[in-house]
């Protein structure tokens, strides 16, 4: 009976533990619908505004000074865990990013735990749980990275460069963020330039600092869509095993309760005997 006791004990316990991965799957793919619509929305966003600067920058010949720039990177982790080796392979690619860095700045205890065991100093944001802490997550960011540049001198606009995971690829993906990237190609056939009320290089400037808002927004939403879509994937293949050692589980429980029957008709036939005996 002892033993019959255990293995439920056990199969009750892997059941308590299903409902709360199965709870944990149903809240990642409540993040992934959200997640893909925002991400989509500040997609276009980004591409309207790289759209904007390349007709300006083509109409009025604009070439922007390229002065000594502030390496910064950007590393947006997980805040959360149960989600694979998501945080490790940020980690290993931010260590080969093309660009040399002068200052880190990473999004998420997870990641900024793995770069302090590897010895590297870097600003630490908390980073996102579910999609509503995101604009929270942006405004910390920004003011880290105001505040970096602020203490390497106004004289220096920063280089950004961004490593994350792509919500579309699941890749970590390596993305320069500030000084606007090169630019697509303009929109053809406009035969004047557009009527601007700013200096065209003041007023370019300004669509850059857009620019850095949107695409910032962008990969703080596809980091936490990689981020989710890794977990559902996560907790699939827990509640698979989990499954598994439950139906192992029950063919032990099974095997022992026919065993324990087998003994109690077993002490039924002796005892007959017995009583046979003495009559």
């Amino acid at each position: 009976m002892t033993r019959m006791r255990q293995i439920r004990d056990q199969i009750a316990t892997l059941g308590e533990i299903g409902e709360i991965l199965g709870a944990m799957k149903n809240l990642a793919m409540m993040e992934l619908q959200k997640l893909n619509r925002l991400r989509e929305m500040e997609r276009r966003a980004v591409q309207t505004i790289e759209a904007a600067a390349a007709d300006l920058a083509r109409s009025y010949a604009l070439e922007p000074p390229q002065p000594a720039f502030l390496g910064i990177r950007l590393i947006v982790g997980s805040e959360r865990a149960f989600c694979g080796d998501l945080n490790e392979s940020l980690v290993t690619a931010a260590g080969k990013m093309s660009m040399h860095a002068e200052r880190t700045v990473v999004v998420g205890s997870r990641s900024a735990a793995l770069l302090a065991e590897a010895g590297c100093a870097a600003v630490s944001v908390a980073g996102a749980s579910v999609t509503e802490e995101i604009d929270r997550v942006l405004e910390r960011v920004v003011q880290e990275l105001e505040t970096l540049q602020r203490e390497a001198g106004r004289s220096r606009p920063m280089r950004l460069v961004a490593s994350y995971a792509d919500g579309e690829t699941n890749a970590v993906r390596e993305r320069r963020l500030a000084p606007i990237p090169d630019l697509p190609d303009p929109t053809p056939g406009f035969p004047y330039p557009p009527a601007v009320n700013l200096a065209p290089l003041d007023l370019f400037v300004r669509i850059a600092d857009q620019y850095l808002y949107a695409a910032l927004h962008e990969v703080l939403y596809s980091a936490l869509l990689a981020e989710n879509r890794r977990r559902l994937l996560h907790m699939e293949r827990a509640l698979d095993h989990l499954n598994e050692n439950r139906a192992r589980l029950r063919l032990r429980y099974n095997a022992a309760r026919q065993e324990e029957i087998t003994e109690e008709i077993e002490v039924i036939l002796l005892s007959a005997e017995a009583i046979s005996a003495r009559a």
